[in-house]
């Protein structure tokens, strides 16, 4: 799929909002057909997991927005169960090495053990047409 341009009928998307953890952060699970894509997966995402296998999807892609915790705190748990590729922009690495009173995630490095898929490296914006 990827790499791949697709036409499709919009007809056939669908997008579904969670609001995932405590700091109620949406995340969005997007669909066409048995294809599918999720937005800024934040932590508890037990739900958006228990969808995806209830309606059969085939997970393509996790996309993340920036790199704050209530928008990636449950990629890492997605990314194992499903082993979706995760794109991201490489530009916000640089909050691994800052507190969160600095507005990082030092302190939860553990959340983004994931690897950035390569076509979303060097700094370029990264698409969901890509």
């Amino acid at each position: 799929m990827f790499g791949q341009r697709r036409k499709f009928d919009m007809s056939e998307l669908t997008i579904e909002t969670f609001i995932l953890g405590p700091d109620e952060a949406n995340c969005y699970l997007v669909s066409s057909g048995s294809d599918a894509v999720v937005f800024d997966v934040g932590v508890e995402p037990d739900r958006l997991i228990a969808r995806i296998e209830e309606l059969g999807l085939t997970l393509r892609g996790i996309y993340v927005t920036h790199f704050h915790l209530d928008h990636i705190g449950g990629v890492q748990q997605v990314h194992e169960h499903f082993g979706a590729p995760v794109f991201a922009s490489p530009e916000d690495e640089f909050l691994k090495e800052l507190s969160m009173e600095a507005g990082g995630i030092r302190e939860f490095v553990e959340y983004v053990a994931f690897r950035i898929h390569p076509s979303a490296q060097g700094g370029r914006p990264c698409s969901a047409r890509s």
